[in-house]
């Protein structure tokens, strides 16, 4: 049976890796604590994953740039709501804010620069 080069086995294994849909163990993820409460000192989002562990009253979290195909998924654990703001110029729903009620989660996702939808 022929080998190939270390070179090519290593491009292959890439390929594969970019080819296939993301594990969710392969995703970034991130656990924060909501601080702030406008959008210039909200807690910064900087992962796909985020589990939000404390949220004080009136607190929240500032989604990354939205760019086509991006997605952030947020599990409110903590007492409070926390209110998700965007990046200025971007909307959320068609506004600047939305918010994540104690104990539960919401999807966000970017068709297109600029725009953040949720589920």
């Amino acid at each position: 049976m022929p080998y190939l080069p270390i070179e090519q086995a290593v491009a292959d294994l890439e390929n594969r890796k970019r080819d296939r849909l993301p594990y969710v163990s392969d995703l970034p993820t991130q656990s924060l604590a909501t601080a702030g409460s406008t959008v210039s000192d909200a807690s910064d989002i900087n992962a796909t994953l985020v589990l939000l562990t404390s949220v004080a009253s009136g607190s929240g979290a500032k989604l990354p740039l939205a760019y086509a195909g991006s997605f952030v998924c947020i599990r409110n654990n903590g007492a409070n709501t926390a209110t998700i703001y965007c990046q200025t110029g971007e909307t959320i729903d068609g506004s600047y804010t939305t918010t994540i009620s104690a104990s539960a989660s919401k999807l966000f996702f970017a068709p297109s620069a600029q725009q953040w939808f949720t589920i």
